[in-house]
C-alpha cells in the first residue's frame, strides 16, 4: 500500500465510479481497476460493492477512507513543510556563553521570535569548548562563542 494507492482509492470512493475516477486522475480504467483489486488483496477485504450504477464503499472501505484522507493530508502537509523554505519554521537550537545570553541576546531573540513565531527556539548556555563540541555532534545549529586561543 502506498500513497498513490490511497489517492486512487479516494478518487474512486469520492466519485462513486471507477470511470469517473479515471477521468479525474487521467488514468486508464484497467489500471485503476487493477490497483483497487491489488489493494483489496493486500488488505484481504472487499472495499467496494460493485454494481451497474457504480461503486459503493463497504464497511471496510468506509474505515479505510477515513484513514486514507488523513494519510493524504499528512503527506501533503509534510511535503509542504519541507519544500516551503520562504518562512522559517521548526526547531532552531542555539548555543551561547552565559554572559552573551544574558546581555546581548534577549532583545535579538525577542525580535526574532516576533518575526518568525513558527520557529521553536532553544537556547543552551555553556563554555566555548562545550558549545563547539555540541555543534560538531549536531546537537546545536549554531552558537555565539569567543575565538579559541
Amino acid at each position: 500500500m502506498d500513497i498513490r494507492d490511497m489517492q486512487i482509492f479516494l478518487a474512486v470512493a469520492n466519485e462513486g465510479s471507477i470511470t469517473k475516477a479515471t477521468e479525474k486522475l487521467e488514468y486508464v480504467q484497467s489500471s485503476i481497476s487493477i490497483r483497487i483489486q491489488q489493494l483489496e488483496n493486500e488488505l484481504k477485504t472487499e472495499l467496494f460493492h460493485r454494481g451497474r450504477q457504480g461503486v459503493r464503499l463497504t464497511t471496510s472501505g468506509e474505515a479505510l477512507k477515513a484513514y486514507a484522507e488523513k494519510i493524504i493530508y499528512l503527506s501533503q502537509e509534510a511535503e509542504r513543510v519541507v519544500s516551503d523554505n520562504s518562512i522559517p519554521r521548526g526547531p532552531l537550537r542555539i548555543g551561547s556563553l552565559e554572559t552573551t545570553a544574558a546581555i546581548r541576546l534577549p532583545f535579538i531573540l525577542t525580535e526574532y521570535h516576533k518575526s518568525y513565531p513558527e520557529v521553536d527556539l532553544t537556547l543552551k548556555t555553556g563554555t566555548t569548548e562545550e558549545l563547539i563540541h555540541s555543534i560538531l555532534k549536531y546537537e546545536l545549529d549554531g552558537a555565539f562563542v569567543v575565538c579559541p586561543s
